[in-house]
Order: C-alpha cells, then structure tokens, then sequence
C-alpha cells in the first residue's frame, strides 16, 4: 500500500510540476478560419473601437482536471478586434485613417467582465454606439458560452484551448447577435 501512495504521489509531482503557459490569443485569428462564427447583420459605416478603460489584463485560466501545471490567458482586448474584422468591421483609427465617412457610427466597447468556469466562458461588454459624436446608445450586454466540460476531460491540456476559443466565442456570437438587433432597432 505504501509503494502504490509513492508511486501516486510521484506521478502527481512529476504532473504537476513547473508551469507550461498557453496563449490563446495567438490561435484565436486560425481558429476564426477554421470556425466561423455567424455573421451578425451589423449596419453599414459601422467601426468600433475599444474604450481606454477597456480592461487589457489577461484573465488566468487554470482547469486541474486537464493538468493542474497548465494555465491558459485570454486577453479579450486582442480576441475581440479579431472577432469583429471576421464580421466584417473596421477598427475606428483605421475607418479614420482610409478617410472622412458621413454618418459613419462608432461602437465604443468596454470589458466589465471575463470568466471561464465549469468549461463554460462568461462574457460582460459594455457597449454604447456613438454617431456624429453624440450618444445613441448605451448598454451592458452578457453572453455565456457552450458548455464544454465533457470536451475538456477528452481532450486534455492539447485540446483545451480550443474548449476555451470555442466557448470564449460562443459568448461573443450571443453578445453581438443582441448588438446588431439593438443596433437595427435604434435607427
């Protein structure tokens, strides 16, 4: 009994020992290739910018049932300028750089909140839309992802970035569906 605890206990060690750290922001652009996502119906001259206050911290995602040495970071103020030019639309400073657009509106968004438990990505976005510089509107919008805990335990530390995109952009399409509705209504 005392040599299977020493052998449990050495494979535990050995496990879970050092920290071996995944980005997932660097995958994020080949997973949107490979899965797109819904395309909202967003109005024309429609660009978007994130508020300086917009929270750039990665969020640490630990997940001990797929390797308590992984840690995955998600960092929406990368993955959501991705997932809005695969919708199709244009960075502000960008729309601004390529010339003056009449009636172009702008969609200021600010993180209030990023989760990632239980296989599932929970996603708070304050949005407000501004046209010729004046506020039209200003909401806070929530999106839970699918739930993906069974696709975590089969897929160990490889796969779970994936789990992580796939629910992380679940959250999104749920986000911006009620975005672009809005958006329709408001006009």
């Amino acid at each position: 009994m005392a040599r299977i605890l020493r052998v449990f206990l050495s494979l535990f060690l050995l496990l879970t020992a050092g920290c071996i750290t995944h980005n997932v922001v660097k995958d994020y652009p080949t997973y949107l290739r490979n899965n797109p996502s819904p395309t909202a119906q967003f109005p024309a001259n429609l660009n978007y910018t994130l508020a300086p206050s917009f929270d750039r911290t990665p969020v640490r995602i630990i997940a001990a049932s797929v390797g308590a040495a992984h840690r995955w970071y998600v960092d929406l103020s990368a993955i959501i300028p991705d997932y809005l030019q695969a919708q199709g639309l244009r960075p502000a400073a960008a729309a601004t750089a390529a010339g003056p657009s009449a009636g172009a509106d702008v969609l200021v968004l600010d993180t209030a909140y990023f989760s990632f438990a239980d296989g599932t990505a929970h996603v708070d976005l304050s949005v407000s839309l501004s046209h010729n510089h004046a506020l039209v509107l200003s909401k806070q919008y929530s999106g839970d992802g699918n739930k993906q805990l069974g696709r975590m335990f089969a897929a160990g530390p490889l796969g779970m970035t994936r789990v992580v995109l796939s629910s992380t952009t679940a959250a999104l399409d749920k986000i911006f569906a009620q975005v672009a509705s809005d958006l329709r209504h408001q006009k």
